[in-house]
Parts: C-alpha cells; sequence; structure tokens
C-alpha cells in the first residue's frame, strides 16, 4: 500500500512492478488516499529463498517517477514427506480422537526437548545411575495410554482457562491426563500425543500449539529418527503460541506426533490449525 502525502498523489495508472528482475502484472486500486497494489502467486517459492521486488510509480503532474526496492525472504517451511502419507486401514473418521502417554518424575527437570524425549524413552536417572521412575497416575490409561476423543486443551489447573480455547468461548480447560501424579505432584511431566490428520487439499497449512513449557511436532510414527519437524518451542515459558507454516504436496493421511513438557508452576497444552482468517 502506498499512501498519498498531502497535495502528492499517486496516479494508480503510473504504477509498474518488477519481481526478480521480471515484468510483473499488479492488480492496482485506490480508495481514498490509500492505493493497494497486490500480485497473485503463480505457485509457491523454494523454502528460504530470496527474492527482489521493484516497484515504480508517478505521484502528480507533471510526474515525479518515485522507485523503491525491497527483498523478502520466503519461510523456510518443511514439506509433508508423501512417503509417510498413510491410510487408516480398516479405522474410520468416526474412531478419531487421539492417543495420550504421560510421563512424570519427582526430580526437577531442565525444560529442553532432549529432555522431554529421554524421559519418555525411560532413560532419566537420578545421581547414582537408578532410572527415574514414572509417577505419573496411569490408574486410568489403557495399556500406558490415555484416550482423547475431543480436543487437547489441557491445563493443570482445569477448569480454570489459560490459551485460546477457555469455557469464555464454549471450550473448557481439562485436567492433564495422569496429572496430578501419584505423589500429588504437578510438575516435571513429560507428555507424547499421536494421531492422524488428514490434509485433503495441496498448498500450505498454519498450525498452532499453545504450551508451558516447550513443545515439538512432527511427522512419524513414534519417536523416529526420520520424523519431520513442523514446529517447536525449546525452553520454558508460560502458556503463549507458536504458529508454524508447511506444505502438502500430495493431500493425505499423515501421523502427527506432538511431545510437550513442563518443569516447574504452571502447565497447558493446547494444539490447532488456523484458518486465512488466524
Amino acid at each position: 500500500e502506498i499512501v498519498d502525502q498531502g497535495a502528492i498523489k499517486v496516479a494508480a495508472n503510473s504504477v509498474a512492478m518488477k519481481l526478480d528482475g521480471a515484468a510483473a502484472k499488479p492488480t492496482v486500486s485506490k480508495s481514498g488516499d490509500v492505493t493497494s497494489i497486490k500480485l497473485a502467486s503463480t505457485g509457491l517459492y523454494s523454502p528460504g529463498s530470496v527474492h527482489t521486488v521493484e516497484l515504480a510509480f508517478g505521484d502528480g503532474t507533471p510526474a515525479n517517477t518515485i522507485n523503491r526496492s525491497w527483498t523478502f525472504t520466503v519461510v523456510n517451511y518443511p514439506t509433508l514427506p508423501v512417503a509417510l502419507g498413510t491410510v487408516l486401514g480398516s479405522g474410520t473418521a468416526s474412531e478419531a480422537g487421539f492417543k495420550i502417554r504421560t510421563h512424570q518424575v519427582e526430580a526437577s527437570q531442565p525444560n529442553s526437548d532432549s529432555r522431554a524425549e529421554r524421559q519418555l524413552a525411560g532413560q532419566l536417572k537420578d545421581a547414582d545411575g537408578t532410572v527415574l521412575p514414572n509417577v505419573a497416575d496411569l490408574s486410568q490409561a489403557q495399556a500406558g495410554f490415555f484416550v482423547e476423543t475431543e480436543i487437547i486443551n489441557y491445563n493443570q489447573d482445569a477448569p480454570a482457562g489459560v490459551g485460546n480455547f477457555t469455557a469464555d468461548n464454549g471450550y473448557e480447560d481439562k485436567p492433564i491426563p495422569g496429572i496430578p501424579g501419584t505423589t500429588g505432584s504437578t510438575d516435571n511431566i513429560a507428555q507424547e500425543i499421536l494421531t492422524y490428520a488428514e490434509f485433503p487439499t495441496a498448498g500450505i497449512y498454519r498450525m498452532g500449539v499453545n504450551s508451558d513449557d516447550g513443545f515439538k511436532v512432527t511427522v512419524a510414527e513414534g519417536a523416529s529418527t526420520n520424523a519431520v519437524r513442523l514446529g517447536i518451542f525449546d525452553g520454558g515459558r508460560g502458556a503463549a503460541d507458536t504458529i508454524f507454516l508447511f506444505n502438502v504436496a500430495t493431500p493425505g493421511v499423515f501421523p502427527l506426533r506432538l511431545i510437550w513438557y513442563e518443569g516447574g508452576g504452571g502447565a497447558n497444552v493446547e494444539w490447532f490449525t488456523l484458518d486465512r482468517a488466524g
């Protein structure tokens, strides 16, 4: 957008644009003192690629041509690997939901992705080398997993609301499965959430996680070393969003894995996608 300044007014029919040195044909419109210039994309740019825009326009009579140029860098988005696309086999859409595995230890833990992965793998040890036991309350778990058939909207202080989904908009926060643990603690949590998601059309999708503390979302069957990472916040924080983009080149059903973790204080997680309106 170009905004007129006093007597200097943009002549909409004077606007010319180049993209990466080639003449482009933008749509130009003017409303009041604002000239809007839009260029439709002809496809996806490669992640991390850098591009140059050149803009020229006249600002009155006699015309005084003004030139502006700038560069932009495309976000380094991943693409869902076709090889990991799958079908639900004998399953149906009516069996939608998540499998959740909760692990909790008594000893204080740092907030990091590596700690959470080691904890979920049962590899955390105390000072004398003894493996730290899982003290989460698994009495309601089935074969080690909790089943969630609705949405991921957990908070250790539920039903108090935190994040995007609260009782105010019809989504009351739910207790974290297995927390408080068998010792009454709500700290030092690591949780794995597994599901399948159908992406029905090709293109860019936006996904987000609101977490306290960190998280990681991957496309993989479990903790695979070949997992493709979609989004991450590695560290400690209060309840906050991280929004990330990814490309679906071939529509299909893909296995998704979210891990999130908490050290001390508050603990919550939400998992969602966003439409174009946000």
